[in-house]
């Protein structure tokens, strides 16, 4: 239903911007073009605001794109902030303070945590913005439509009781002549009722041509016939029902207003012009009188899906030039196929609320590409190999889009491949080829506040020491698939094994540091590793550029340091994975996924020093570290 409301709200746009041409050029248009082809014009563009299908062939010539967010309202109670707290950042077996304050560990870091009784706790729920707009949207629709139900039953109310039959033989017979000419032969009533101003015809399915008084004379009667008869065979009931939905959908744009004046207005020029088609000037003044006589003092509303059209004074004047100008112009085909052409082809402006439309689980799904012959045992060779993820990106219940990662073409190939019913994506090759690991993975996730989603192919080596692999990310929106820059993740965190003098002066340039040992128990001229961040850590609202930590190294870490040099430390990534913000203590955003990294830092292998895990957000194209735990 989200994406319906978008979608008319991208069409109404776009049929603004062709409404704003037409009513700019109108002057031209009205001095080279038939009135008639205004008529199909608004046809055609009322049509379109009702069908809330994009169908177009083009990009969209303008895109909005909008973080759609979630609103907290209480039930029974005044709203309440539901917890309130220090952000803390701590690692796991130290702590860390500024440089500048003399390379002091501090102990403790205070955690204060604020919350509410249960007294004034209050039960409350959740609302997005998206989901608010549509129920304002809806309940507009709504009264609009309940305003012109209102309207049309008032008019029945207060006329239908002074319906008569007409008794003058001779309009009858007026009638069925005008009929005859004008090649009708559908049967309707013709009735009298005072209560009305001027002729109409009211009723969809059982037409009643009502007339104020019976005293007309015959070439009055004739022509008055005639323009109602005009609206009847063009089925201009149901014109004016269409232009009333068009209105009830796009209530919100005052230029669809604007659309359905026009448009009424060129209902009535037109059957003007056609009702005069070929007559003198005689003829054309007695029929403007009419006009003015019918419309002195006819200032009440007219009421819905009927041929009465007041107007005002601006409608008045524009008839009577058009009745009074005989020349001749053009019918405008090639203009009006034109702009039909420029409806169907090009496509609407789109809305996205991108929380609502990406919003889905952290998803993963394995596979060994080897896979099993029929015994159940391993097989030798790589084989074709398909990992679906299935979504429900627009939230209609139905998992209509699926993110597949395939080894395909005699497993020589990788792929990543998009197959949905909204937008076509091509696939995609990736990993370079196909690597021969043991188990390959597919994980996907939001990162980006919901405006694209990302993607993460893994390749499992087993074999190799600590667990180890390769890995690419992609991210997703309805551009396709585009390949997600890793090096600053990869990179970030920089091995050296430092000198205490080294340690004192500050070699790395370090923004802060924390220490993963005891100073005091260890000798004076004892090395240790450096653990060095490019982004440092996050603490509270501040962040220090550049951060170390201090790792111990052991006797025999230090024979191998002492032998082989900085080539004593090495690292190794074995994991990247896609993490709720929930796992990550004093994470802002809860919500919000993250991306979870593994580093194995080793010195004078296999003594491992530290495991470091780090957590990253993705946004607008950049990575972000917001935590750091090392074990």
């Amino acid at each position: 239903m989200e994406s319906i409301f978008f979608n008319i709200i991208g069409i109404s746009i776009t049929i603004s911007f062709i409404l704003i041409l037409l009513l700019l050029l109108s002057s031209y248009l009205d001095e080279r073009y038939a009135v008639k082809w205004r008529y199909y014009i608004w046809l055609i563009l009322a049509i379109r605001l009702v069908v809330p299908v994009d169908f177009g062939l083009t990009a969209p010539p303008l895109e909005l794109n909008f973080s759609d967010q979630e609103i907290i309202y209480p039930f029974g109670g005044n709203l309440l902030p539901q917890e309130s707290s220090l952000e803390r950042r701590t690692l796991e077996r130290g702590v860390y303070t500024s440089l500048n304050e003399g390379m002091e560990s501090i102990n403790d870091l205070e955690d204060v945590d604020a919350g509410f009784s249960e007294k004034q706790k209050t039960t409350s729920d959740t609302i997005t913005v998206s989901r608010l707009a549509l129920g304002i949207y809806l309940l507009g629709i709504a009264l609009f439509l309940l305003w012109q139900l209102g309207l049309y039953f008032s008019f029945q109310r207060a006329t239908k009781r002074w319906y008569r039959e007409v008794s003058d033989g001779k309009i009858r017979e007026i009638l069925e002549k005008v009929k005859s000419e004008m090649g009708i032969e559908k049967q309707f009533q013709i009735m009298a009722c005072r209560k009305i101003l001027s002729p109409m015809i009211v009723g969809l399915f059982r037409p009643t041509l009502l007339l104020p008084h019976e005293g007309y004379q015959k070439i009055d009667l004739e022509v008055i016939l005639k323009h109602e008869l005009v609206h009847f065979k063009r089925n201009d009931l149901w014109y004016k029902l269409l232009l009333i939905c068009a209105n009830a959908l796009h209530w919100f744009n005052p230029f669809i207003y604007a659309l359905i004046r026009e448009a009424n207005k060129d209902i009535e020029i037109s059957c003007d012009e056609e009702v005069l088609k070929g007559a003198d000037q005689l003829l054309r003044k007695r029929y403007s009188e009419r006009i003015l006589e019918l419309m002195q003092g006819n200032n009440h509303q007219e009421p819905p899906v009927s041929t009465n059209f007041n107007g005002g004074k601006g409608m008045l004047k524009s008839r009577m030039r058009n009745i009074f100008d005989e020349r001749i112009k053009k019918r405008g085909i090639l203009s009006f196929l034109l702009i039909l052409t420029l409806i169907l082809v090009f496509s609407a402006c789109r809305i996205e609320m991108g929380q609502d439309k990406w919003k889905i689980p952290i998803a993963m799904k394995t596979a060994d590409a080897y896979g099993q012959d029929e015994s159940g045992s391993r097989n030798s060779m790589l084989s074709d190999t398909d990992i679906s993820l299935p979504f429900d990106l627009d939230r209609d219940g139905a998992m209509e889009t699926t993110f597949s990662f395939l080894i395909t073409e005699e497993a020589e190939a990788c792929y990543l491949k998009y197959n949905g019913e909204r937008v076509k994506t091509d696939r995609i090759k990736v990993l370079e080829g196909v690597e021969h690991g043991v188990v390959y993975s597919l994980q996907a996730a939001n990162l980006e506040d919901g405006n694209s989603i990302l993607f993460l192919i893994s390749v499992d080596y087993h074999s190799m020491p600590f667990g180890s692999g390769y890995w690419e990310i992609y991210s997703w929106g309805d551009g396709g698939f585009e390949r997600v820059d890793m090096e600053s993740v990869e990179e970030n965190l920089q091995l050296k094994i430092l000198e205490p003098a080294e340690i004192e002066s500050n070699t790395m340039n370090a923004g802060a540091a924390a220490y993963l040992y005891d100073r005091k128990k260890y000798p004076v001229d004892y090395p240790v590793a450096g653990l060095y961040f490019k982004d440092g850590f996050v603490r509270g609202a501040e962040k220090a550029l550049d951060g170390i930590v201090y790792a111990p190294l052991s006797e025999y870490d230090v024979e191998g340091y002492q032998a082989w040099g900085q080539e004593a430390i090495n690292k190794t990534m074995t994991g990247l994975n896609f993490v709720s913000g929930e796992t990550v203590e004093g994470w802002i955003d809860p919500s919000r996924a993250l991306l979870e990294t593994e580093e194995v830092v080793f010195i004078t292998l296999p003594n491992i020093t530290a495991s470091v895990k780090r957590y990253y957000q993705y946004q607008d194209g950049k990575w972000t570290s917001v935590d750091t735990y090392i074990e």
